[in-house]
This record gives structure tokens, sequence and C-alpha cells, in this order.
């Protein structure tokens, strides 16, 4: 009966590391798991030691059989919180990621086939024959979902978070430069101001479009790579949204 208990235990050890490695997905981590491993090949070995003696003290095994598997519960506890802590971060993650694809996307869907040249050109022919003409450029809505998850934005990757505020903190200064173009001042300006102050835009929101499709890859969107591939080449099937003029 003494040379049982090493058995159990080691059989013990073999089903916790299975049990670790089909938890979530993953392989055993070294930080909760390996100290439990360790925990039961010790008892073991104490047991099998005690088990050659000439002389058996079953107060003695008892006592180190109890001690053990309590430490055991109390790291198996762990580690099945950490499992579970892991998958709640997993998923809210995941929804971060569809929600911030959804806001990036909508803007980015909208200005990447758009003729940035062709705008540039016809409103340097606009200014040329009416000193006093506007380019017509709407107000950006605010960036909602931005604002709603900034403060759990922690739980997405380091590349996520730098790709992610640099397009958003581009997209704020878009948006502030849109509103200095609808000025007054900006009306009173003299038509090649005007065209410098409109080129200076276009490179913005371009560069805005270049950063969103960066941001959409890392977040997740497949088919962000091949999109930037295709708006970084210039080609003549490039259309103006509508509305734009």
């Amino acid at each position: 009966m003494e040379h049982f208990w090493p058995i159990v235990i080691g059989l013990a050890v073999a089903a916790f590391c299975v049990d670790r490695a089909l938890a979530v997905g993953r392989g055993p981590n070294a930080r909760y798991d390996l100290p439990i491993v360790l925990l039961l090949l010790l008892a073991a070995a104490a047991l099998w030691g005690l088990s050659l003696a000439r002389e058996t003290n079953n107060e003695l095994i008892a006592g180190l059989l109890i001690a053990a598997f309590a430490l055991f519960g109390l790291l198996y506890n762990a580690a099945v919180g950490r499992d579970a802590e892991n998958q709640l971060r997993a998923e809210r993650k995941s929804d971060l990621c569809r929600a911030l694809r959804a806001e990036i996307d909508a803007h980015v869907r909208e200005f990447e086939t758009f003729n940035w040249d062709t705008a540039l050109a016809a409103t340097g022919e606009s200014l040329r024959k009416v000193p006093r003409f506007l380019p017509f450029l709407p107000l950006r809505t605010p960036d909602r979902v931005y604002s709603e998850v900034l403060g759990r934005i922690e739980v997405l990757d380091k590349q996520q978070i730098e790709n992610v505020i640099r397009y958003y903190t581009l997209s704020d200064r878009v948006a502030q430069f849109i509103r200095d173009l609808r000025s007054e001042e900006f009306k009173s300006l003299n038509p090649q101001r005007k065209l410098n102050l409109f080129k200076t835009y276009i490179e913005m929101d371009r560069t805005l479009v270049r950063y969103g499709l960066e941001a959409l890859a890392s977040l997740g969107d497949t088919s962000a790579t091949k999109r930037a591939e295709i708006f970084n080449t210039p080609g003549p099937d490039r259309s103006v949204p509508a509305g734009e003029g």
C-alpha cells in the first residue's frame, strides 16, 4: 500500500498536465502550472522515500498528503481563475477590435477611392476663374466609438494601440483643419494661399486613409493590407465620392 501513493500522485501530475494543455486552447504556463507539477512530484518523492523506510510513519504520510493536496487546490484554483480572466480579456479585446474596425472602416471606405489629384486640379482651376471660390468640405462627425472605448484601450496589443491612437490623433487634426478652411478668415485669403491650404488638407486626409488601413490591418481586417497596396498604387480608376467638389 505504501507504494500505491506515489503512483496516484504521478497519475495526478499527468492528468493535471493534460488538463492545463487543453485549457482554453493553450499550453502549460510556467508561472502557474510548473509549481503545481513540482509540488506533486516532491510529494511523490517524499512518499516514495518514506515507503522505503524500515518503519512506516502513517501520520507523517497523512500529513504530507493533506498539505500537498491543500496547496494543490489553491494553486489549481488560481490557474483556473487565470484562464477565466484571460478568456474574458480575449472577449473584450475582440469586441473592442470589432467596434473600432467598424468606425475606422466607415471613413476609410469613403475616401480610399478618392481621386485627390483630380480634386486638387479642379480646385485650382476654379480658384483661377473665381478667386472667391470655396471648396466644399463637409464637417466630420465625431469619433463616438473611440471616445467611448478610450478608457478600455489597454486590452489591445501595443502595436494595435499605437496604430489606433495615431489614426484618431490625425483624424482630430483633420477635423480641426476642415473647420479652419470653413472659417471667415480662410474666405479672405488670396487664391494661391487657399490652394496651398487645400493641398495641405488633401495630404493630411490621404495620410489619414493610410493610417486607417494600417490600423484596420492590426485590428484583424484581413482585407486591409491588400486595400493599402491598391491605395498606395496610383491609377486612373479612382472616382470622386458623391458630394465632393
